[in-house]
């Protein structure tokens, strides 16, 4: 989160994932991370080295991609920094 907020023109948040107050919980499928960077949308799944997938996450990744925002899921930051091209 630290080295995405201090990139230019990148601002992102942590979706609040357990909440008690279910208001504040996204749709099944919605990233850990989410924001915009340079003139996209970002958005990004947080995994566990060897992590796969559901299928929500599959399908928000290829909607988002389609639309022309930058989606993916990373288990480190060298995958972030490659896929963000920094």
């Amino acid at each position: 989160m630290r080295f995405l907020n201090s990139l230019p023109d990148c601002a992102v948040r942590a979706q609040q994932k357990h909440s008690k107050y279910r208001t504040n919980q996204t749709e099944r499928g919605w990233p850990d991370i989410s924001g915009y960077y340079r003139d996209k949308g970002l958005f990004i799944e947080v995994k566990k080295p060897g992590g796969s997938l559901s299928l929500e996450q599959h399908e928000f990744i290829t909607k988002a991609k389609s639309f022309g925002h930058i989606a993916f899921f990373a288990t480190d930051l060298i995958t972030v920094r490659r896929e963000l091209g920094v």
